[in-house]
């Protein structure tokens, strides 16, 4: 009986060791599997810019570039204008508004604050 116990705990020590084996095996091959890094598992940021560098009135057209973060051009990209969806190119409204550009599989662009001017002010300044 007393061999027969310790054939037993021999045994059940190399059935623990085997499972202990094999499970920090399986953790050792999980943790060290070299990943495949492609374009979609890294998201670019978009950049978004204007068509001008002079002051925008009310009513005009703006025009708008989106760029990834390796200053090629993006297609598709969707426009945020104070965060409504807007087509490219875009009328301006007065005041002071907020632009974005999202798209699916990118981080979305800083945001471009751009100040419009009124109508009667740009034409009020020019006298």
């Amino acid at each position: 009986m007393n061999k027969t116990k310790q054939h037993l705990k021999r045994l059940l020590m190399l059935l623990i060791g085997i499972s202990s084996l094999s499970i920090v095996a399986y953790d050792f091959n999980q943790v060290h599997t070299p990943l495949s890094l492609s374009e979609n598992t890294i998201e670019k940021k978009l950049v978004i810019s204007t068509d001008t560098n002079n002051d925008i009135v009310t009513g005009s057209l703006v025009r708008f570039t989106v760029l990834d973060d390796q200053q090629q051009i993006v297609k598709g990209a969707k426009i945020l204008v104070n965060n409504t969806v807007v087509s490219n190119p875009w009328v301006a409204t007065s005041g002071t508004v907020d632009i974005k550009a999202i798209k699916e599989g990118y981080l979305p662009s800083e945001d471009l604050q751009l100040y419009i001017l009124s109508e009667t002010y740009a034409i009020g300044s020019l006298h």
